[in-house]
């Protein structure tokens, strides 16, 4: 079990899989040292999060909105160690 503090778990998912994929999740959540509903939930919130990831679209609060756009705004940095870096031959081509 984790050591990290649980936060309340009151919602509940069902659905129904067949007996073999509940078998090979048993088997895969026994070999991660943790129950069933704990290892479906760590690998479904990971999936969710890589799909949100791959989403074409991102939606921005008011307040993240006018941070963005300040970052935006802002005048451009000198960085002399990368224009440095940009000068010099890239390790994947033959140069």
């Amino acid at each position: 079990m984790s050591t990290r503090k649980q936060e309340r778990r009151s919602a509940v998912i069902q659905f129904r899989i067949s007996a073999e994929d509940k078998d090979l999740i048993s088997r895969a959540a026994r070999e991660a040292g943790t129950d069933m509903s704990a290892f479906i939930t760590l690998h479904a919130k990971q999936a969710a999060q890589f799909t949100l990831a791959q989403a074409p679209v991102r939606h921005l609060d008011v307040d993240a909105f006018a941070t963005l756009v300040a970052m935006l705004d802002a005048p451009a940095q000198s960085l002399p160690d990368l224009a440095a870096l940009a000068g010099e031959p890239s390790p994947f081509s033959d140069r």
